[in-house]
């Protein structure tokens, strides 16, 4: 039926959503299937190649303007960075030295061997990360960057990989990259920039000061469980135990730190859909 729904010339995306739901198969691309249910692929087959080619060329452009040729980089390792634009250049200098602190603590939780791990620390993936989350900090002032982003990032880059590579997620590692071009690489990026952008456009207040949307998801879950278990909720009561601070990971960074990877990205499955 995946076959069938991604072989049309009009995808359905009703019928896809539903599909997607139970899981994307061993086999089929499931960068295609989140690209399209994220509404960052056009569902008319006639459309594609064109608009991937336009927001590819769009994502190079921000690199080159956002990235490229912040300030934060042309004084990167020094202390005094010249009087002109002086708090902008502190500003990205601030953002791009945090983001540098969190990406070495990223884990991908393979569930199989550390090699895996090995792929995220590549200087290549860590570079890649680095790009996407500077320039989507510096075109969303209202949150900017926050922990937890990059761990939001990880599955698209790793379903990328997957994709490019024709490896289960399980079997990726770093001598993997070897067998993958700049070119490739750079349109992986630029796919997992516009997915990130699309994700985060709906949970954005997750992220905004005070952030409400946390909040609020985690009246829900206790709602789902008084409603589910209402012993349990009564127990977590009693005892004083707050799921804001339970759930908090949880939640901010869409459980990517709690599963291993394969588990993970089936549970994006149905949160895509």
């Amino acid at each position: 039926r995946f076959d069938a729904a991604l072989a049309s010339e009009s995808v359905d995306k009703k019928v896809l959503s539903e599909l997607t739901w139970g899981g994307v198969p061993e086999g089929l691309s499931r960068c295609e299937v989140w690209q399209l249910l994220l509404g960052y692929r056009p569902l008319t087959r006639e459309r594609r190649a064109d608009a991937l080619l336009k927001k590819r060329e769009e994502y190079a452009n921000l690199r080159q303007n956002l990235y490229d040729a912040s300030p934060a980089l042309a004084c990167d390792g020094d202390s005094s960075p010249s009087n002109s634009g002086v708090s902008g250049a502190d500003s990205e200098a601030s953002l791009l030295k945090q983001i540098r602190k969190d990406l070495p603590r990223t884990r991908l939780r393979s569930g199989a061997s550390c090699s895996a791990q090995m792929l995220v620390e590549h200087a290549r993936i860590q570079g890649l990360m680095e790009r996407v989350l500077f320039v989507w900090a510096v075109r969303q002032p209202a949150s900017g960057y926050v922990q937890g982003l990059n761990d939001v990032l990880l599955p698209l880059i790793v379903i990328g990989l997957a994709d490019q590579s024709g490896r289960p997620i399980s079997h990726l590692d770093a001598a993997m990259l070897e067998q993958i071009s700049e070119e490739h690489l750079a349109e992986i990026e630029a796919d997992c920039y516009w997915c990130l952008t699309k994700i985060l456009s709906e949970i954005f207040d997750h992220y905004t000061h005070g952030q409400p949307g946390i909040q609020r998801m985690v009246q829900r879950l206790k709602e789902i469980i008084r409603r589910i278990d209402a012993p349990l909720a009564t127990h977590l009561e009693v005892q004083g135990i707050d799921l804001l601070h339970t759930a908090f990971r949880w939640i901010t960074c869409l459980m990517v730190r709690e599963l291993p990877m394969p588990c993970c990205v089936r549970l994006w499955d149905a949160l895509i859909a």
